[in-house]
């Protein structure tokens, strides 16, 4: 598949026509990064007067994808003895620097808030350098923040001082009917059709790990009090300590502190809860997985290209990696796809969790009725039979296997007549069922799995669910796993959405701990206490006959043995025996 560059809407570069070449043509980019885009133009180019700084875009496409790979605009340009002009372009993302906010309080969601900051950019631009507010995910946990400035800032410094640093997420840009698209992201939903696998396009890989700003306990400081000019502290709220901690981190390397400032946070409780967070994030190695991979894009092989901000499957078996990774990093040379470098990570910590991207479940994607001939297929769009013969039940779809290629078909009254949509007819599944168990001087590993894949030649894995259990001398560990694909995306070829699902049940220390991997709600049961765990801090607990929470709500009443506050309609509170 091929490659084009345009600058505005001349063709600069394009892989297929020989007058139409630029030398060592490199897109690199990275998430929540502006990135860039080099390459070297000869004098004898028909453009090579034409492209000039700052002025027109620069726009890189693959072959049949309408999503650009790269869009942004040249910022330098260095000509050498031989008059060969060495071009550098940096990604739309940098428009942000050309706006200016001025001094500003807010107080409201981050949605509101991203929304305003762009809104503000855009009234500095022309409509080139313009965004439409897209998709917002990213939340607070109170869906409420205060910023403010009183000096003269960038925006896009301000995006990443006031967003992205506090609340994490992706900022990223699409272009859909001509609209420049910016999203804030709290997680990328989108897998690669690609897979890199060991023995087939892995080149080369290597696992780091990083200590930057490991930290195992936390002084945290809230806002400045107008009068005496000190800052909030949690010492009233945790027992005269005016530091948070990991334990499980401060019991293995001790304690190492560090400190963070919240200038919006007044109230003490919120400040430990958000401190605990962010400690415990801080208590664990960041690991990131760089590899070489060819790009089987270029090989005639039915997958897209690497893009950044995908899930994308990684197995090798000597390296003992078997997961899907965001891709956070890509340097990808235009002319030389076997050259293309990704960084997998910023996705997982090492100390205590493995955290797997999660998306909204699209629900049951397949179900298997029997293990005859005859199949039931349960898709998105209804229930379709598999079979070689007629059915005698013409309510469903039929899937006719005695033809090559199959062939769904629908009656319509009278007879059997074929349908236009072809999806159902990619969907020959087989079912997969495994079992395993292994031993070693320190832990015993079983598993149990059940697989679907679609049969045809990239043997597409559509679902799998599986369960594990995992022994060793001080815990017991079940885990139960689920995985889909949209079944539509995988039939038309493209990236699929997906769903990754990872539940827990942990036996440690005499305690049974319920969880969702990616969920920081956890369950925790005692012999003679259930508690409620957010982020590793324990928000409310069943002991002794009575519950505690640190925070209540009920939304409809509240009885207190005969007695009960209840809502009236006409908005009053009443407080009656019942």
């Amino acid at each position: 598949m091929g490659v084009s560059v345009y600058y505005n809407d001349y063709l600069l570069y394009s892989t297929t026509l020989e007058s139409l070449k630029l030398v060592t043509p490199k897109v690199t980019q990275e998430v929540n990064k502006v990135g860039s885009f080099t390459f070297k133009i000869y004098p004898d180019h028909p453009y090579y007067n034409m492209v000039e700084r700052f002025k027109g875009l620069v726009t890189v496409y693959d072959e049949g994808v309408s999503e650009p790979l790269f869009r942004g605009r040249i910022i330098k340009d260095e000509v050498d003895f031989y008059n060969e002009r060495n071009i550098t372009c940096e990604g739309e993302l940098a428009f942000l620097l050309d706006s200016v906010l001025r001094p500003y309080e807010f107080s409201g969601t981050p949605a509101e808030l991203f929304a305003q900051y762009i809104s503000t950019h855009n009234a500095q631009v022309d409509s080139s350098r313009q965004f439409t507010v897209g998709r917002i995910t990213v939340t607070d946990p109170n869906d409420y923040i205060v910023r403010s400035n009183s000096n003269y800032v960038k925006t896009w410094d301000e995006i990443n001082d006031k967003l992205l640093n506090l609340l994490g997420g992706y900022l990223w840009t699409r272009h859909v009917g001509g609209v420049n698209y910016i999203d804030y992201l709290a997680d990328f939903t989108t897998l690669s059709n690609q897979e890199i696998a060991f023995g087939k396009n892995l080149l080369g890989l290597t696992k780091t790990m990083s200590a930057e700003s490991f930290a195992t306990a936390l002084v945290p400081l809230g806002a400045q009090d107008q009068e005496t000019g000190e800052r909030l502290t949690i010492k009233s709220v945790n027992g005269g300590a005016d530091y948070v901690y990991n334990a499980a981190a401060a019991a293995k390397y001790g304690y190492i502190y560090t400190t963070n400032i919240w200038n919006d946070v007044t109230n003490p409780s919120n400040l430990k809860r958000k401190a605990q967070e962010y400690i415990d994030g801080l208590a664990q190695f960041a690991a990131s997985v760089s590899v070489s991979a060819a790009d089987l894009n270029g090989t005639g092989a039915d997958v897209n290209s690497f893009r950044i901000g995908r899930y994308i499957k990684v197995e090798s078996g000597p390296h003992g990696i078997a997961q899907n990774f965001i891709v956070s990093k890509l340097v990808r040379q235009l002319d030389k796809p076997e050259a293309t470098k990704l960084t997998l990570g910023a996705s997982y910590k090492t100390l205590t969790e493995k955290q797997s991207g999660t998306a909204q479940s699209i629900g049951n994607l397949v179900t298997r009725i029997d293990s005859t001939e005859k199949k039931l297929l349960q898709l998105e769009d209804g229930k379709v039979i598999v079979s070689e013969s007629e059915p005698a039940d013409k309510n469903l779809l039929w899937l006719d296997t005695s033809a090559e290629p199959s062939v769904l078909k629908r009656y319509d009254g009278e007879k059997w007549e074929a349908v236009n949509d072809q999806t159902a007819a990619l969907m020959l599944l087989e079912q997969r069922v495994n079992s395993s168990i292994s031993q070693t001087s320190s832990d015993i590993m079983s598993e149990v799995s059940e697989q679907y894949y679609a049969k045809w030649d990239t043997n597409e894995l559509v679902s799998s669910v599986s369960t594990q259990i995992e022994q060793t001398a001080a815990a017991v560990e079940i885990r139960f796993e689920q995985f889909y694909q949209n079944l539509s995306d995988l039939a038309d070829g493209t990236d699929a959405q997906f769903t990754e699902i990872a539940k827990y049940i942990r036996f440690v220390d005499g305690n049974i701990v319920l969880g969702e991997v990616g969920n920081q709600i956890t369950l925790r049961i005692e012999n003679d206490r259930i508690a409620f765990m957010d982020n590793n801090t324990e928000v409310a607990y069943f002991s002794n006959n009575k519950l505690y929470v640190t925070d209540g709500e009920f939304l409809n009443k509240l009885q207190l043995g005969n007695f009960a506050f209840i809502p009236r309609s006409n908005g009053n509170l009443s407080f009656t025996k019942v």
